[in-house]
């Protein structure tokens, strides 16, 4: 297992699940995937999850220096109560590889 984020808010979406911000990197890797997620909460308990990695095109009102598009962490099977801040998402060693090593190796 290998350590895909920080928590620093959630935002629920109907039918969808939860969506774990900030947003991931895009990196030389694959945009979107599917696999098993394992929340590790700060005081310690885990929580397992349905991780989606999937890219969002994200509306920021006119502020055009802002990306349109983020790559985004989605959850499903938990709910928002159950995602404090500060919690961590891990998952497969080859997935967190997918995503965030940039050296395209």
């Amino acid at each position: 297992m290998r350590k895909l984020m920080t928590i620093e808010a959630v935002f629920p979406i109907a039918g969808r699940g939860i969506l774990a911000a900030p947003p991931l990197p895009f990196g030389s890797g694959r945009t979107a995937t599917d696999g098993r997620a394992e929340i590790r909460r700060p005081d310690g308990t885990t929580r397992r999850a349905e991780l989606h990695i999937e890219t969002e095109h994200v509306n920021h009102r006119g502020r055009s220096e802002h990306p349109r598009w983020h790559r985004v962490c989605r959850l499903c099977g938990i709910g928002p109560s159950e995602v404090p801040v500060g919690s961590e998402v891990w998952c497969t060693d080859g997935i967190a590889a997918d995503l965030l090593d940039h050296d395209g190796a």
